[in-house]
């Protein structure tokens, strides 16, 4: 079972630390394992132009005093916070600002997410995001994040739910009435829980008024309201339990996933894989400082993807009885097998000086890859990148027994 809470207010427009300090009040309040806030819930919306929200945005970097400020939130009940954003980031001298989503817990950032679609006169303010939503896990729950106007474009909830996503944290600023009733549909079609947690209040751009609907809510697999809001500042508190999303059966004879005809249509990501690398690095870092390595001192992380593209994490663990020692890559692996994962595709693994895996790891990689690309990276950053038949050309497999 997990917990939700949903953060419903009315944040003001440009103040930030006010609105951090509401915020704060709200998170030590909640109850939650999650705790979901609405769009730009530390600013406001209804900015004129870039160069007015500009001075108020953050960079979402783990050294950031925003980010850190939210790591300690996490931290007072060992939660995940997911909140709304403007994020400034500079590339070869251009700045851009994004809609986003900071997704911490205790430990720091675990994804970002840029909003895609934009509403209105948000286009004339924000970039859109360039990466899909992110597919990740919090305990054992699968997890992914979209913002407002993302509700409209249902492909992205088909594409999620054949990512094995769980529940849908959506935070929003919603000024239409449509939303809520479209997201009855959105789960009960795709099998997945969604949360919405929107924002109330009134701010005014340009000569119009902005009435932001609240209706902040939870609905299941099934199409039914697990908790809704009205329009006041209060607290969803939902608890259920996500593996529901895991059955997509419909009656006894159809599945929402298995009945789909792929001979006829067919959806798919059309990103290419460069983000993936990099979810992967974040991903083999953090395990690597989860390592508990009181013998050798030498801490290991790795992260795998599979064929789905999900990506589990792995940290080596030593014992006393050295024979007994886990290696990083084995415990990202057999995670990836638990959740029914069979197919490696990319790999890789973060050390202090950027070691390759030892022969036992490698027999476990081919146990459940043909081929696989392998990343090793060291604490600078450097990166070697490699093929699992570049370091094990002539290994011993399954097609050698039949």
């Amino acid at each position: 079972m997990v917990k939700l809470s949903l953060i419903q207010f009315a944040p003001e427009i440009s103040n930030k630390s006010g609105n951090l300090k509401k915020i704060e009040e709200f998170c030590k309040k909640s109850q939650g394992d999650i705790i979901l806030l609405p769009e730009l819930a530390t600013t406001g919306y209804a900015y004129p132009n870039t160069e007015s929200l500009l001075p108020l945005a953050d960079k979402l970097t783990q050294n950031q005093e925003i980010v850190k400020y939210f790591q300690d939130l996490a931290s007072f009940r060992d939660s995940l916070i997911v909140v709304g954003l403007p994020e400034v980031s500079e590339q070869e001298g251009k700045v851009s600002l994004f809609n986003s989503v900071l997704a911490v817990d205790k430990n720091g950032i675990v994804e970002v997410y840029r909003k895609l679609h934009l509403f209105g006169r948000e286009k004339k303010i924000f970039t859109p995001g360039s990466q899909k939503p992110p597919v990740f896990s919090f305990r054992t729950y699968k997890l992914s994040l979209l913002i407002c106007f993302d509700w409209v474009f249902q492909e992205l909830f088909r594409l999620l739910s054949l990512q094995g996503v769980q529940v849908v944290l959506h935070s929003a600023n919603l000024v239409l009435p449509w939303c809520q009733r479209s997201m009855i549909a959105r789960a009960l079609t795709n099998g997945l829980f969604i949360a919405t947690a929107n924002r109330i209040g009134r701010e005014r751009e340009g000569l119009d008024e902005l009435t932001f609907t609240g209706g902040t809510q939870v609905v299941s697999p099934q199409g039914e309201l697990l908790g809704a809001l009205n329009d006041d500042e209060s607290i969803l508190e939902v608890e259920f339990d996500p593996a529901q999303a895991d059955k997509k059966t419909i009656g006894t004879n159809n599945d929402r996933i298995k009945d789909r005809r792929e001979d006829i249509y067919k959806l798919e990501w059309v990103v290419k894989s460069s983000h993936d690398w990099e979810d992967l690095k974040k991903m083999a870092v953090k395990a690597k400082s989860n390592a508990y390595t009181p013998y050798s001192n030498f801490p290991v992380g790795a992260a795998v993807m599979d064929d789905r593209g999900f990506i589990y994490g792995g940290c080596n663990v030593e014992n006393s009885s050295y024979g007994l020692t886990m290696c990083a890559e084995r415990s990202a692996i057999f995670s990836m097998v638990e959740d029914k994962g069979r197919k490696i595709k990319k790999m890789v693994i973060a050390s202090n000086s950027g070691v390759y895996p030892c022969g036992a790891c490698l027999q476990v990689i081919a146990e459940f890859a043909d081929e696989a690309e392998i990343l090793i990276l060291n604490n600078n950053g450097d990166e070697k990148r490699c093929r699992l038949s570049d370091l094990m050309p002539h290994r011993f497999s399954k097609l050698d027994l039949t």
